[in-house]
């Protein structure tokens, strides 16, 4: 689960993504303190690498393989690029293997937890799990929250986390999940409250008083 792009996905609750039959809800700590992100299809995006890397180590490899073995011609030379863009796909699928292997999240998430659980799915439309993920979606989707106007510790996240993995493991250690389901209600609201207030401010702006 990996893959190495610029930026992640934005306007979206950073630890939470929408799967074919509900939510999946990802532990915060996976990607804190590192250059990950989880994009909309759950996988894991590695934020300091360029999205046109790949491509430009494909292309070298298809160039040197034209030019070091293509002695024959303009003819022998396209054909050996052509060749050397399989060879170069290979070679970034080794160059970003590589990255992933010496940084790779899920191994460092496993030495601080001891877990390598570190996601889980909600699919129960009637549990209260699923009134957490549809709460934090509405939170993530506001401008304010998106701004960090509200909630500046960004700690919706870890709320859901918590709160998710203890309905889901009673055992489980965590924040009570019906103090959790109030608390992201009022965060909710607010984000709301001052969508609705700054929608007015703008509206408010852009009408000019009418000389008489």
């Amino acid at each position: 689960m990996k893959e190495f792009v610029k930026s992640a996905p934005a306007l979206r609750l950073p630890t939470l993504i929408r799967i074919a039959d509900g939510y999946r809800v990802f532990d915060p700590e996976l990607v804190e303190g590192t250059q990950y992100s989880i994009d909309d299809r759950g996988t894991l995006l590695y934020n300091r690498l360029p999205a046109g890397t790949t491509i430009l180590v494909v292309l070298a490899c298809a160039v040197a393989m034209a030019v070091t073995l293509g002695g024959g011609g303009w003819g022998w030379m396209a054909l050996w690029f052509v060749l050397g863009i399989p060879a170069g796909v290979v070679v970034a699928g080794m160059l970003i293997g590589g990255i992933h292997l010496v940084n790779s999240p899920e191994r460092r998430y496993r030495q601080r937890t001891g877990s390598a659980e570190f996601s889980i799915d909600v699919r129960d439309r009637d549990s209260a799990a699923w009134r957490l993920c549809e709460t934090a979606e509405a939170i993530a989707a506001t401008r304010a929250w998106s701004s960090g106007a509200i909630d500046r510790q960004r700690s919706v996240p870890t709320m859901l986390w918590s709160a998710v993995r203890r309905l889901r493991d009673e055992e489980a250690g965590g924040d009570d999940p019906g103090a959790v389901e109030g608390a992201l209600a009022e965060i909710a609201a607010a984000a709301a409250e001052r969508d609705r207030s700054s929608v007015g401010h703008r509206c408010l702006g852009s009408t000019s008083p009418r000389a008489a």
